[in-house]
């Protein structure tokens, strides 16, 4: 399975431990820096074939997110999502629990 970790911090240590067990279950994982990804314009994807490919590919993506830049990462989930990737966790159900605290 391929997998992909959306994040706006992959050097952060909990990040590389999901990254290193998935691969050790014998799983791809893709860690996505969020920021990276995103365009001039909020919620518009770079252009960059590499990271449209990587998304085409992948079958499931966890969200590992700051608060700080959730809107980009949301944006990421949610292209991935229009690309049948699976998610234990919607975009719009992060919105709402961060809408909650």
């Amino acid at each position: 399975m391929i997998a992909a970790i959306p994040t706006t911090s992959p050097a952060c240590y909990t990040v590389r431990q999901l990254a290193d067990v998935g691969q050790l279950r014998g799983h791809e994982m893709l860690v996505v820096d969020c920021n990276e990804c995103i365009g001039e314009s909020l919620g518009q994807l770079s252009e960059s074939p590499s990271i449209v490919s990587s998304f085409v590919k992948t079958e499931a993506i966890f969200a590992w997110l700051d608060s700080r830049d959730l809107e980009c990462g949301l944006a990421v989930m949610r292209e991935c999502k229009s690309f049948g990737a699976y998610s234990p966790n919607t975009a719009t159900a992060i919105t709402r629990a961060c809408d909650r605290l």
